[in-house]
């Protein structure tokens, strides 16, 4: 043996094997992927502030407090019932809509079989020609 053929054995110096995105312990944390892509952030994203789409007031027109809602039946579902008298409280002890309160509009285009008396709050035009011309009559309610 000579010293100056010594040689370090196979695998004993090697350049350590890096891991990738375990810490800044184990060399580095953007998993071998640049710079570029692990700083990315979020569009609108204003350094960890609130940014401007949340802070700004949202305003405009809502029709929630103003708009009409009815209970609607048509008349397919006056045929079903086989009332000659149909009001409110008729169709409350059907069960054909669930709120009492609001108040009940009827539509539809269809051929009514029976002559109906109704009694409601509202009627589209071709509706009330059906009625009528079944033989019925409408009274429209305030």
């Amino acid at each position: 043996m000579e010293l100056n053929k010594l040689q370090y054995k196979k695998g004993s110096r090697g350049h350590k094997v890096k891991v990738a995105g375990r810490g800044f312990g184990n060399g580095g944390t953007s998993g071998f992927r640049g710079q570029t892509l692990a700083h990315k952030s979020r569009l609108a994203f204003e350094g960890n502030q609130t940014a401007l789409y949340q802070r700004v007031r949202k305003i405009g027109f809502n029709n929630y407090e103003f708009a009409n809602n009815y209970n609607v039946i048509t008349l397919k579902q006056l045929n079903t019932l086989n009332e000659s008298q149909v009001d409110m409280n008729t169709l409350v002890a059907h069960r054909i809509f669930k709120n009492n309160d609001l108040p009940l509009k009827v539509i539809g285009n269809d051929k009514v079989t029976l002559a109906i008396d109704l009694k409601v709050n509202k009627i589209t035009d071709a509706a009330k020609k059906a009625i009528e011309a079944a033989g019925g009559s409408v009274e429209i309610l305030n």
